[in-house]
């Protein structure tokens, strides 16, 4: 199984993504939503959308006289990212099944292209930043965000250290995967390589609050390509590795839940006019 397959969740893990990853993702859409200056009217691809975090807040950026359109490669996701709209009355949001380097428009489609958390997964970054260029108006903004170093993202750290301690090296090591961007050089050098100009990478921290440890950290681990793994662990092997990973976070915990810091890079370039 490639890495990239890995990380298409199915079945219940769409649900569990939604309820939990939420905590971790939709702190950061306003910071990118600000940094591609979304206007009124505006037309907006939200590629890999996954449960539509930021289709959902750039819709009311853009508002009714805007278009906003998600696509996933995962169905599952996108019926969750419809099910969700559906509780948001007045939110108009089209969810479309696509590759990212296939996109079904043609082009000069849009006039903003955002993607959050989802270039580190592509197979062909470049061919898909390519894609999302071409479907831009000239001028048009493309607005991504990526994990900055795991070292700089505790929660995320805490659960690579208890990963590899109580199910493999391999498991832990594909949970990695998020930050392999993290390098904020080489996410500027591949922006300019697929053809975007005016590339600017900016790291920005953020504090993220989840529901108390011992709740979040199993629906969390649920929503990760790791969870049949852990699964498959004898029940004693499972409450361990909660247990560890719980003790691990004592530092970030209030009496509200867990409070702690992450970094990621927002990514911002033009299409070429």
């Amino acid at each position: 199984m490639s890495e990239s397959s890995r990380w298409q969740l199915s079945g219940n893990a769409t649900e569990f993504y939604q309820r939990y990853s939420r905590f971790l993702l939709e702190p950061w859409v306003p910071i990118l939503l600000k940094a591609v200056r979304l206007q009124s009217g505006e037309r907006v691809l939200d590629v890999a959308c996954g449960t539509g975090f930021v289709a959902r807040q750039a819709a009311v950026s853009v508002g009714a006289a805007g278009i906003v359109i998600g696509v996933d490669i995962n169905t599952g996701m996108l019926t969750m990212a419809k099910a969700a709209t559906a509780s948001s009355p007045g939110l108009t949001i089209d969810w479309r099944e696509a590759d990212v380097t296939a996109l079904p428009f043609p082009d000069g489609s849009f006039d903003v292209a955002l993607c959050q958390q989802g270039l580190q997964f592509f197979p062909d970054r470049l061919g898909a930043l390519q894609e999302m260029r071409r479907i831009l108006v000239p001028g048009g903004r493309i607005g991504l965000s990526v994990w900055g170093p795991i070292e700089e993202n505790p929660y995320f750290l805490a659960v690579d250290v208890a990963i590899r301690r109580h199910v493999s090296d391999s498991a832990a090591s594909g949970l990695r995967r998020p930050h392999t961007l993290a390098d904020p050089e080489e996410a500027r050098a591949t922006m300019t390589e697929s053809g975007f100009i005016d590339a600017n990478v900016c790291s920005a921290v953020e504090y993220m609050c989840t529901p108390p440890a011992r709740e979040f950290v199993p629906g969390h681990l649920a929503a990760q390509p790791v969870a049949g793994e852990i699964a498959a662990l004898p029940e004693s092997d499972q409450a361990a590795l909660i247990e560890d990973l719980c003790t691990a976070l004592t530092p970030y915990a209030d009496e509200n839940g867990l409070r702690f810091p992450g970094m990621a890079h927002i990514v911002t370039a033009r299409a070429l006019g």
